[in-house]
């Protein structure tokens, strides 16, 4: 709920504006502010790094930096990646030998708790349904005892 405020109060009136060059197209602020609110949950991410993330986004935006189509799921997680750990980025863009693929190494990450423990479901508004969609399947980060 508290990310759904700031996004209001930064963007509310600007909304369609604002988000025009973003994808997944969300019908309205709910659905948008549902599903960063979602990668945050994924992430295990407390309130104060939820609020900075969502206020750096959010300033992107009122920035008019993007320009071209751009998937704001994926800029969340890579933001959130960045400041929890930036090593596997680094590995990915050269910086550091590649060991292994970014799946592994979010998966091995001491840092990053909780993404390959849960699942996350976005929600579109749709005219005139809703559509949700699965982005990860739970895989657990220990073995389950049976």
């Amino acid at each position: 709920m508290l990310i759904k405020e700031i996004i209001s109060n930064k963007i509310n009136n600007t909304f369609d504006e604002k988000t025009t060059n973003l994808y997944p197209q969300t019908k309205n602020i709910d659905a948008f502010s549902h599903n960063i609110s979602s990668i945050y949950d994924a992430f295990g991410l407390n309130l104060r790094d939820s609020i900075r993330n969502t206020e750096r986004f959010i300033d992107l935006l009122n920035a008019g930096t993007i320009k071209n189509k751009l998937d704001y799921i994926l800029l969340i997680i890579i933001m959130i990646i960045y400041d929890k750990d930036r090593q596997i980025l680094d590995k990915q863009t050269g910086k550091l030998p590649i060991t292994e693929n970014i799946i592994k190494s979010i998966e091995k990450s001491s840092k990053l708790k909780g993404m390959s423990t849960y699942s996350i479901t976005f929600k579109f508004e749709l005219d005139p349904k809703i559509l949700e969609w699965t982005m990860f399947t739970p895989t657990p980060r220990f073995p389950q005892k049976e």
